[in-house]
């Protein structure tokens, strides 16, 4: 997804919260939503940084939120029930982290 304006990029969050939610509270697809959680986050840190974002607060206020929430809800559940969507999730945001965090948060 290439997102151009800060609406887009908003509403790009909002989906991410709601796929959050879906997966957290609702036992949603975790392996579906970590590509497209994934997907999203990517997005908006690059149209932020292209903004004029600070590395330090995507990375603040973006990338470590998303971290937190795959380590400290997700991987419990992905090693106590062996779910391996839900490992795939943590996998992948933790990818995802790396890449961004070697990439286009490096300073």
């Amino acid at each position: 997804m290439i997102i151009l304006d800060e609406a887009t990029a908003r509403r790009a969050l909002e989906r991410v919260g709601t796929l959050q939610r879906e997966i957290t509270e609702l036992g949603g697809d975790a392996r579906t939503g970590a590509d497209e959680i994934a997907d999203l986050l990517q997005s908006v840190v690059l149209f932020l940084k292209s903004s004029g974002s600070y590395s330090s607060s995507l990375r603040e206020h973006v990338v470590t939120p998303m971290w937190e929430w795959a380590m400290y809800t997700i991987a419990p559940r992905a090693l106590r029930e062996d779910d391996a969507e839900a490992r795939y999730l943590v996998d992948k945001i933790i990818a995802l982290r790396s890449e961004l965090e070697d990439g286009i948060l490096r300073e």
